[in-house]
C-alpha cells in the first residue's frame, strides 16, 4: 500500500516451496488470495530454503499506479 500498489496489480509471481507434494494445499492458499480473474504468471518450484522452519517462499512483481 504505502508504494501505490495492491495485489491487484500483481504482475507474475515465483514460488519456491520445500516440499513440492504440498502443491495442492499452497496452491488452494494462493487460489483464496489472488483476486478472481486477475491471477498473475507464476512459476512454482521445489527448492531447499533458508531454513527448516520455512515451508514457502514468494516473490512478486507489481504494478505501482
Amino acid at each position: 500500500k504505502a508504494s501505490g500498489t495492491n495485489k491487484s496489480k500483481v504482475l507474475s509471481a515465483n514460488i519456491w516451496m520445500a516440499d513440492i507434494r504440498r502443491f495442492d494445499e499452497m496452491n488452494k492458499v494462493w487460489d483464496a488470495w489472488v483476486p478472481a480473474g486477475n491471477a498473475p504468471a507464476r512459476a512454482t518450484v521445489e527448492a531447499k530454503l533458508a531454513g527448516p522452519d520455512y515451508l514457502v517462499e514468494i516473490m512478486v512483481t507489481a504494478a505501482i499506479d
